[in-house]
């Protein structure tokens, strides 16, 4: 479910690049266009960037793994 939502905000984001390309600035001038395509990428490193303590540690971690015959 979590790989769904962060998937859905991404392509939004993407589609939101597209009405954003014809943004111009205040003195009059088009936002340059490589500006307008990075947003998903950074939305999304930000986003991520906010779970990072949500994360565990997986609880056999340091264990040897000792197979049973």
């Amino acid at each position: 479910v979590q790989v769904l939502l962060a998937c859905l905000f991404f392509g939004f984001t993407e589609a939101l690049t597209i009405p954003l390309a014809n943004i111009k600035t205040a003195s009059g001038e088009n936002v340059p266009v490589q500006f307008i395509q990075i947003i998903p990428y950074v939305l999304t490193i930000i986003v991520l960037a906010g779970f990072i303590g949500l994360s565990r540690a997986p609880k056999a971690l340091g264990i040897p793994y000792r197979k049973e015959k």
